[in-house]
This record gives structure tokens, sequence and C-alpha cells, in this order.
């Protein structure tokens, strides 16, 4: 810019030495002070323009990020975390790009040059004996602090799992087709320094049970990769649980006949507490094994509540319902779950864990893929193995594109494939 202001200036002296007298050039002296002052306008309006430029380009440079942290095994005398491959995923509207590095000897990795964008989504992750491990990062105010991710051994040894609370919220009675809709939310533990890996035999799996001739399952967990297989008695979870809690929800549905129906329900890995709930109106509830009920209020809902505390691996408890409608009534009765409405708390206390519970009840009402209970007819049969071939096409897939590991992979190929043996 500077020469083309040289040049104009030059332009316009040489145009006035040509037209104008001494008296023209004296009367043109205001004039020319003032070109002279837009001149130097111009040229303070350029100034300022390349400060801005520099200003942006010093502020874009500031905005390119060193990302780094550590890998450390949580496990007492654990394994090596050198050598792992640790991904940098940034997810964008159109797609997401993902770069790598590799950890050094003791574990620590960078990812230098990372370019902020607030419409970014950025997260890291790595994988150590086939269990995912990451978290979202937040860059809005630059390079965060060193990451730290914590990486824990595997094991296959399900005495790692414990269960701190369960609870069974009777939703809904449907006397015209002879169901009860059910609802479950349990909180399960891992209190090691293991990460539960799932084995290929169905015993070396999570296992949750369901009463007899359940349908209808739908299952959520706060948990990555998770895949569900439903078998006899209860289903299957295929899913890595590092050290910590999450919640698993399942919504099904089971038969009755007549004005009363008993289930059992077994902890398989024991429960700190067991809460069942009902609507005051619909059924009545029992069990020896819980306390005498008690009355709550969920909303605009009353609910009958039976509960007790620390539970053995192992243990079961029957649940007696009684009072409920028969065919005959041609009557329908479901709790009214959906105009109430709850702020979402970590289930703590027991108002907090049924709100959540009944918040869970509305979203599933409005899903549409459903797992079919395995049953003894055949149409039902080919139903489930048709549910199993996709479940392998989906793991083909995820490690085909390296989502999972190739033990992982292998393990839970290999259980499926057991089902399905079964199922012929």
């Amino acid at each position: 810019m500077w020469p083309l202001l040289i040049q104009t200036r030059r332009v316009a002296k040489f145009k006035r030495a040509r037209t104008g007298s001494i008296s023209r050039r004296l009367a043109n002296i205001p004039h020319n002070r003032d070109w002279l002052g837009m001149t130097a306008v111009i040229a303070m309006a350029a100034v300022l323009t390349i400060s801005v430029l520099r200003a942006g380009m010093i502020s874009a440079q500031e905005q390119t990020l060193v990302i780094e942290g550590a890998i450390t095994n949580g496990t007492a005398e654990g394994g090596d975390v050198g050598g792992l491959t640790v991904s940098l995923y940034q997810v964008r509207v159109d797609g997401r790009e993902v770069i790598d590095a590799v950890t050094d000897d003791d574990g620590g990795f960078s990812f230098d040059g990372i370019e902020y964008d607030s419409t970014t989504g950025y997260g890291i992750s790595t994988v150590y004996q086939d269990v995912s491990y990451g978290q979202d990062l937040d860059l809005s105010e630059g390079a965060p602090d060193p990451i730290t991710i914590t990486v824990y051994d595997a094991s296959q040894d399900d005495s790692i799992i414990s269960v701190a609370s369960a609870s069974l919220l009777l939703a809904g009675v449907d006397a015209e087709t002879g169901t009860i809709s059910a609802l479950e939310i349990i909180a399960v533990e891992n209190r090691s320094d293991h990460a539960f890996v799932p084995g290929a035999e169905p015993m070396l799996l999570l296992r949750f049970g369901l009463p007899p001739g359940a349908t209808g399952l739908e299952v959520d967990a706060g948990i990555v990769n998770m895949e569900v297989a439903q078998i006899d008695r209860g289903f299957a979870l295929f899913a890595n649980v590092p050290p910590g809690e999450f919640p698993l929800m399942f919504s099904y549905s089971f038969p009755y006949d007549g004005d009363s129906a008993s289930i059992e329900k077994s902890y398989r890995y024991g429960a700190g507490n067991v809460r069942m709930l009902a609507p005051i109106g619909m059924m009545s509830i029992a069990s020896n094994e819980l306390g005498a009920p008690s009355s709550i209020s969920l909303g605009e809902q009353q609910y009958n509540l039976i509960e007790a505390n620390d539970f053995e691996r192992g243990a079961a408890v029957t649940l007696r319902m009684s009072g409920l409608p028969t065919n005959s009534l041609g009557s329908r009765v479901s709790s009214e779950v959906s105009g109430i409405r709850f702020e979402y708390a970590p289930p703590v206390a027991l108002g907090a864990m049924m709100a959540v519970l009944l918040v869970y009840a509305v979203f599933w009402r409005g899903r549409g893929d459903r797992l079919e209970s395995a049953q003894d007819t055949a149409e039902e049969t080919a139903q489930e193995r048709e549910v199993v071939h996709r479940m392998i096409e989906e793991l083909e897939y995820r490690h085909g594109s390296g989502e999972i590991g190739e033990g992982a992979f292998r393990r839970r190929v290999s259980a499926l494939n057991a089902r399905l043996a079964r199922l012929r």
C-alpha cells in the first residue's frame, strides 16, 4: 500500500504544477492542506489495518494448541503403558478427523499444532487390553492442563462386579393381553483395580434375570461399546466394565393369569439395596424378603414401596402381586407418567431414583427397535437368529473400522456363534 500512496501524491502535484498560476496556487493552499490531511488519514488507516492483520495473525497463532498428557496404569503392578496409541478426535458436522500419537516409555503423549474451532467437538481416547478409555476435551479457553488417562489390567473374574442398588417399577397392567410392564434400573459397580472383560462363554458374560415369558426387552446403559443378547431366563451384556459405577436400565413385559401373580428376581451380583414399587390402585405388592409396604408420592402419583438392604450374591426375591385386573373387566390400567415433570438428578435418594425411572419409562415408550424374546415357536426362534446375525454383522463392521480390538471381537463373535448353534 505504501508505493500506491506515494504514486498518488506525485500525480496530484504534477497536475497542479502544470495548470495553476502562483495566485491560483496560493488560493488553493487550503485545499492542498485538506488533501494532505486526507492523505495522512489514509496512511494512518493503512498502518492500523496492518496492525490489525498482524494482531489477527498472532491471535490465530495463539489458538494453535499443544495437548499433552500421560497414560497411567491403575492396577497394582499392572502392565506397561509405553507404545500405546492415543487418538485425538475432532468431530464436526461434516465428519470427524482422528490424529494418533504413540506413548513414550513412561506413557507420555503430545499433540502439537492443534487448531481450535468453536464448532468442533474434541475428545481423546486409548485402548488397553481391549478396553477403551477416554474423555471429552474443552479447548474453548486454550490448551487444557496435562491430561491423565488411567487404564487397568483386564480380568474375566465377575466377582469384581457388584450391584449398589436395584429398583423395579411395575409401570402398567394390560388386562386385555394379560401383561405387566416393568422397568428396572440397576447401579452396577466395579470397585476393584481391574477392568472386567467378558469371556467367550455365556457364563463369563454380565448376566441379568428376567421373569418367565418376558418380551419386548429394551436395554440402555451408561457404558460404551455395549451389545445385548437375550438368553435363557434373562439377558447378557457384551461390555467391558472399568472400575467405577454405571447405571443399567431395561424395560420389558411379562404375562400374568388371574387376579394375582408372583415372580422371582435373582441377583447374581448381590445388591446393597433392593426396591420395588407399584402405583396404588393398580395392584398390591408384598415380599417375604423385603420390608412392609410404605407409601411414597412421585409427582401426582402415589406408590407402594417395599425394600430391604444387604443381599448376598445369588440372592433371590419373590414378589407377590395381588388385586390385578382380569380380562373379564376388559380394562387397561397403567401408571400416568407422561404428564409428570422432573429435574434430572443422580439417583441418590429414592425420589430421585424413581424420577429417573419414570422419565425413562416415557423415553422407552417412543423407541421403535425392540429385541423380541426367545420363545419356543419356530417364528420367534427365527427372529432371535436374525437379531444375533445383525449383532455379528455390526461387530464385523466395528472391528473392520478399528473401533474394537481383535481380542474383544473374537470373544464376542464366539459367544454369538455359540448362541446361534443353540438356536438351530
